[in-house]
């Protein structure tokens, strides 16, 4: 679908359509701090905030078997948090179309929920938009 451009920029500006992506498995964690919704809204909280990203809003979720997941909606995007008490592991997804800083995240994490092994990835995403190319 082609871009609608409703006014003219110079030759030279440009705009950054850009974010990146936390993708992150903590395995073998503190089986407590898996099971608890208070306690995994708050780290996911602590950790938010140690990356200087801005809440918005939280929800939470505890389900029947124990798993908890709980969602940060942020003024530079999303983090969320999965739990799965049974395998005594959870995922954290961490967008931020800002300049959060992901080992904070990360630091805070390792902390309060003492995984023995973490796998994590950050996907780039995005793209360089001239506007004297439309």
């Amino acid at each position: 679908m082609p871009v609608q451009q409703t006014s003219k920029a110079t030759s030279d500006s440009r705009h950054q359509f850009f974010g990146r992506h936390l993708l992150a498995s903590y395995l073998d964690c503190d089986s407590q701090a898996l099971i608890s919704s208070q306690i995994c809204l708050n780290v996911l909280r602590k950790a938010v905030l140690a990356t200087g990203a801005h809440i918005l809003s939280d929800t939470v979720h505890q389900f029947p078997n124990g798993a908890v997941t709980a969602v940060l909606l942020l003024a530079e995007s999303h983090a969320s948090i999965h739990t799965y008490p049974e395998h005594h592991s959870c995922f954290i997804d961490f967008f931020s179309c800002g300049t959060c800083d992901f080992e904070s995240l990360d630091a805070i994490l390792r902390e309060e929920l003492r995984p023995r092994e973490v796998i994590f990835e950050i996907v780039e995403r995005g793209i360089s938009i001239n506007s004297s190319n439309q």
